[in-house]
């Protein structure tokens, strides 16, 4: 079978980079890591009205941190989950692609 014909029957390949997703949510976790290590801050022996408001933006700094830590690991757990997906989908169609034209896609 041409590729022509085998591309009217199976569709083009699923398009995206795996590989480039599995290193993006790498990359975002490495991220979150670092955001996650500063969301634990002491500020001690400063009491004054100064100090009250600076550890008040501390905590809400902190809090952000936390929360942008978990959005960070939520969205590479999806990338991962997304990138497992794409590179099966990829492989079912290369495996097509051969079993109808008897070559590998390129």
């Amino acid at each position: 079978m041409s590729h022509a014909e085998a591309i009217a029957r199976i569709g083009p390949k699923p398009e995206g980079d795996a590989a480039g997703m599995e290193r993006l949510a790498a990359e975002l976790r490495r991220i979150a890591r670092g955001v996650g290590e500063t969301t634990d801050i002491r500020l001690t022996n400063w009491e004054s009205d100064r100090a009250r408001a600076t550890k008040a933006r501390i905590d809400s700094a902190a809090a952000t941190a936390s929360t942008a830590t978990c959005e960070l690991n939520s969205a590479a757990g999806i990338l991962e989950g997304e990138a497992a997906d794409l590179a099966v989908r990829q492989e079912r169609w290369a495996a097509r692609y051969a079993e109808l034209t008897g070559r590998c896609p390129s």
